[in-house]
């Protein structure tokens, strides 16, 4: 016993001594414990996450999702605005290109070609435009001219005003000469387009010498 205690103390362990019989003789049978507080700890050394701990890391995920998603909302919103613009500016210059390249549409209603091209925006408020060719050289949107686009604003984005009002962009070629209007008769120097969205504006610009600007 006295040896037992002797090892016990010099290595740290508990002996636990007993006897194992086998056939005549006896030998010692040793068990070996561990006197470590570390292998009374649960495996991984954590008792894991409380009720409101996991409460606050739930808490913490859903305010960062929501300002992630209003941010996002927000980004489209003002996309779409973006986009919209830069596609009204798009179809003026259209407008004037197939003017200055001297496009012919058939215009049925009248039996005749015509070279002429304009944009009509319709009076304020609105939420589409029309891309269309001057059949009867009027120098605005009227009867007998032939669609070639009707365009729809991007969902939540509309046309708050125009001046003049109602707006007709007219470009004739060859050049092309650019009649601004509302009625074909009163021109003027310039156009102002604004669109407007929950974001924001943009406001499109044309002058009479073809020069477009989006601001």
């Amino acid at each position: 016993m006295q040896i037992y205690q002797a090892v016990q103390r010099y290595l740290g362990v508990d002996l636990v001594g007993g006897f194992q019989r086998q056939g005549a003789r006896s030998t010692p049978h040793l068990v070996f414990n561990r006197l470590s507080e570390e292998e009374k700890k649960p495996e991984g050394g954590s008792e894991g996450f409380t009720l409101i701990e996991l409460s606050v890391v739930i808490a913490i995920i859903a305010l960062l999702t929501g300002v992630v998603m209003a941010n996002y909302h927000q980004s489209r919103k003002t996309s779409l605005l973006r986009m919209s613009a830069r596609e009204l500016a798009s179809d003026v210059r259209s407008a004037e290109g197939m003017a200055i390249s001297t496009k012919k549409t058939f215009c049925p209603l009248v039996n005749a070609t015509t070279t002429s091209y304009g944009v009509y925006v319709a009076a304020s408020p609105a939420n589409s435009y029309t891309l269309f060719a001057d059949c009867n050289s009027s120098k605005k949107y009227d009867y007998g001219d032939v669609d070639i686009k009707n365009n729809n604003l991007k969902k939540g984005v509309d046309i708050v005003s125009t001046s003049p009002s109602p707006l007709n962009i007219v470009f004739i070629p060859p050049d092309p000469a650019v009649y601004i209007s509302s009625d074909g008769f009163s021109f003027l120097p310039s156009s102002q387009i604004t669109m407007e969205s929950k974001t924001g504006g943009k406001t499109i610009i044309i002058n009479k010498i073809g020069l477009i600007e989006v601001r």
